[in-house]
C-alpha cells in the first residue's frame, strides 16, 4: 500500500508540475462556449478555409489547403525577406502567441510554427491581391469565385478562426515598407467599416473579429452602468400602436447610434441578410469572453431582441425602411434576433441605451397612451374595422346629439310653459268657479250644465286659455288650428280623470301661436300636453312633481275627428269658446 501511494503522490506531482493557466490576461482568440455554441454552430465554423489551430486538420476544409500553400509561395515571391527570417520571427512568437489561445494546444511547437506560418502567408498573399486588384487571374481560384471570396472573407471574421495580429503585422513589415498592414486590412473589411473609421485612429487590435466589433462601436464610447440591465422593453408593435412611430436615423452612420424625442425613435439602418447572424454572434462571443463589461454589440442585440417578437414587428420596420430585409421571410427574421441573446449573459448596460429604454417605458406607461393602444388594438387592426368603428362612432356622437336636443328642448318648453303660467297667475284674478262666473271678452259665460258639469270643475280653475282664446278673436285670424294629439273613448277617459264628464278628446295647443297678450300666448301657456298616466290625477289634486298642463275639451260634435291620431281641423275661435274649454291646473 505504502509504495502504490508514493507512486500517486509522485504521479500527481509530476502532473500539477505541468499546469498552466488555460486563460491568462494575454489570451484573446477563444473557442465560444458550448452553451453558447450550441445554437448554432455554423454560425462559429468556417466552411472554406482554416486559420490557426482551433479547426485545423478538419476534413472538410482540406480542399482549401492546396490554395493556401500556393498562396504561400506567391507570397515568397512577393516578399523581401528570406523563409528563414520569417520562420526565425514566428518561432521567437510562438510562445507568446501560443498564450493568446483560450484552450491548450496539443500542437508541439514545430507544428504550430508550420500552422502559423502557412495561415500567415496566405492571409498576407490575399490583402495585398485585393488591395492590387488582381481579382481575375485565370490561377486564381479564391478572387476569381466571388461565392468563394465572400466565404473566405467571413470565415475570417469566426473568433475561433484567427491568428494574433501582432503575428501578421510583423511579418508583413518584415517584407514590405509601405502600406500600412492595417492599412491593408482596413481595405479587406473595408464593406464593415460603415462609420468610416480610420485605420490612424486605431491604437491596438487583438485580430479580425475585435477590427469588426471596433467598426461598430461609437466615438467616444458611452460610459456604462454597473448593475443594470433592460428589465423589460415594449415590443415595435405594442409601441406603434402607443403612437411611436420609427425613422431611419439618417445623420448616424454608426449602427449603435440611437435617438428618441418626442413620438419618435430613430435607428440607424441594418440589412438583414443570410450572414448577419454570424456577424452578430462572433462579436457578441467575443464580447461574453473578452469584453464582458463593455458588452456594446450585445447591449445593441439586447435592444433588438425586446423591440422585435413577432414577424408584425419585423413588418413595421421594414416598412419605415429601419431593416432592410435581404433574408426573405419576416418570421426568419423575427426568430433569428429573437435567438441572438440565448444563453448571453449581461450585468451592466450603456447609458445611451438604458436612457432610451427608461424612456420607452415610461412612453408606454402613459395612460392616454395605453388607452390608445387598446383602440387601436381592439377596433383598427384592420381597413374593415377600422372603418366599422369611424362609422359607430359617428353614429354615436348623432344619438348623443339628439338626445340631448331633445332634453334641452323639453326642458325649455317646460320651463316657458311654468314661466307664463306662473305670469298669468300674478296678474289675473283667479275666483272659485262656483262663486263667480267666467268673463268672455266683455260678456259673463255662466256654466253650462249640459256642457260638462261645470259644478263639478275643481275650484282652482285657470282662466289664462279662455282669455287667450279671447285675445287672438280680437286678432286679424278668426280662426284657429286645433292639433289632436289622440281621441280617447269616454270611458277611458272617465277612469283616468276619475270623472263623470262626458269627455273623450284631448287636443294638443302646440300649434297656436295668437297674437302676445300681457307677454304671453296661447302656446306658451299649453305646452305640453301628453304626460305618463302617473301625472294625470284626480281633480284638484297637489304634486311635488311640478306642473303639468291637461287641456280637456266636452264631447261636442264640432270636434269630433272619429278616431284619428295626429290630425288637426280648423275651427274659429268663437267655437272654442262656446264648448266650455277648460284648462285644468295639476299640482304646484
Amino acid at each position: 500500500m505504502t509504495n502504490n501511494g508514493d507512486a500517486v503522490e509522485i504521479n500527481i506531482e509530476e502532473m500539477l508540475k505541468g499546469a498552466w493557466a488555460p486563460v491568462t490576461t494575454e489570451c484573446c482568440i477563444y473557442k465560444v462556449p458550448f452553451s453558447i455554441r450550441r445554437h448554432n454552430e455554423e454560425a462559429y465554423t468556417p466552411k472554406v478555409v482554416s486559420i490557426g489551430p482551433f479547426h485545423h486538420g478538419h476534413p472538410h476544409l482540406q480542399d482549401m489547403e492546396k490554395h493556401k500553400l500556393f498562396y504561400s509561395m506567391a507570397f515568397l515571391k512577393r516578399t523581401q525577406a528570406t523563409v528563414g527570417s520569417l520562420i526565425g520571427n514566428i518561432q521567437e512568437m510562438e510562445p507568446e502567441f501560443r498564450r493568446c489561445y483560450s484552450h491548450a494546444l496539443e500542437f508541439s511547437n514545430e507544428q504550430l510554427v508550420k500552422i502559423i506560418f502557412v495561415d500567415c502567408a496566405f492571409i498576407l498573399e490575399l490583402f495585398c491581391r485585393v488591395h492590387d486588384q488582381l481579382l481575375k487571374e485565370d490561377d486564381d481560384m479564391c478572387l476569381s469565385k466571388p461565392w468563394l471570396s465572400n466565404n473566405i472573407m467571413y470565415d475570417l471574421l469566426l473568433l475561433e478562426n484567427q491568428v494574433p495580429f501582432f503575428v501578421l503585422e510583423r511579418l508583413f513589415n518584415l517584407s514590405f515598407s509601405s502600406p500600412s498592414f492595417l492599412a491593408l486590412t482596413f481595405h479587406f473589411f473595408q464593406q464593415f467599416n460603415r462609420s468610416g473609421l480610420n485605420f490612424n485612429d486605431i491604437n491596438r487590435i487583438m485580430h479580425f473579429t475585435d477590427l469588426i466589433r471596433t467598426f461598430h462601436l461609437q466615438d467616444p464610447l458611452p460610459f456604462r452602468i454597473d448593475g443594470n440591465i433592460i428589465e423589460h422593453l415594449p415590443s415595435v408593435t405594442e409601441l406603434s400602436e402607443a403612437g411611436l412611430r420609427f425613422k431611419v436615423l439618417e445623420s448616424e452612420s454608426c449602427l449603435l447610434k440611437l435617438d428618441f424625442s418626442g413620438e419618435v425613435l430613430e435607428i440607424p439602418q441594418l440589412v438583414v441578410d443570410d450572414r448577419t447572424e454570424t456577424l452578430f454572434r462572433n462579436m457578441m462571443a467575443l464580447e461574453q469572453c473578452h469584453y464582458p463589461f463593455q458588452s456594446y454589440i450585445t447591449d445593441y442585440v439586447d435592444f433588438l431582441d425586446f423591440l422585435v417578437n413577432t414577424n408584425r414587428d419585423v413588418d413595421i420596420l421594414v416598412r419605415e425602411r429601419v431593416f432592410l430585409n435581404w433574408l426573405g421571410n419576416t418570421d426568419s427574421v423575427a426568430t433569428m434576433i429573437n435567438g441572438l441573446m440565448k444563453d448571453i449573459t449581461t450585468s451592466n448596460i450603456s447609458s445611451q441605451f438604458l436612457d432610451v429604454c427608461e424612456k420607452l417605458n415610461a412612453f408606454h406607461k402613459n395612460p392616454w397612451r395605453k388607452l390608445m393602444s387598446a383602440l387601436r388594438r381592439d377596433y383598427c387592426r384592420g381597413p374593415w374595422q377600422t372603418a366599422a368603428s369611424i362609422a359607430a362612432i359617428i353614429l354615436l356622437i348623432l344619438s348623443f346629439v339628439q338626445t340631448v336636443c331633445s332634453i334641452l328642448q323639453g326642458s325649455m318648453n317646460h320651463q316657458t310653459c311654468l314661466g307664463g303660467l306662473a305670469s298669468g297667475a300674478e296678474e289675473d284674478t283667479v275666483e272659485d268657479a262656483e262663486e263667480a262666473p267666467l268673463e268672455q271678452g266683455n260678456a259673463v259665460v255662466e256654466p253650462s250644465p249640459e256642457g260638462g258639469g261645470m259644478a263639478d270643475r275643481p275650484s282652482r280653475e285657470l282662466p289664462l286659455f279662455r282669455e287667450a282664446l279671447v285675445d287672438k278673436e280680437c286678432g286679424s285670424s278668426p280662426s284657429v288650428t286645433v292639433n289632436v294629439a289622440m281621441t280617447l273613448d269616454t270611458n277611458y277617459l272617465r277612469d283616468t280623470m276619475n270623472t263623470k264628464e262626458d269627455v273623450n278628446l284631448i287636443v294638443d295647443l302646440r300649434g297656436c301661436r295668437g297674437r302676445r297678450t300681457r307677454d304671453r300666448s296661447l302656446g306658451n301657456i299649453v305646452m305640453m300636453m301628453l304626460w305618463p298616466r302617473r301625472m294625470l290625477h284626480r281633480h284638484g289634486t297637489t304634486t311635488n312633481d311640478g306642473f303639468v298642463d291637461i287641456v280637456v275639451a266636452p264631447f261636442a260634435k264640432e270636434l269630433a275627428v272619429g278616431e284619428a291620431i295626429g290630425g288637426s281641423i280648423e275651427v274659429t275661435v268663437q267655437k272654442l269658446l262656446d264648448l266650455d274649454v277648460v284648462a285644468f291646473l295639476f299640482g304646484r
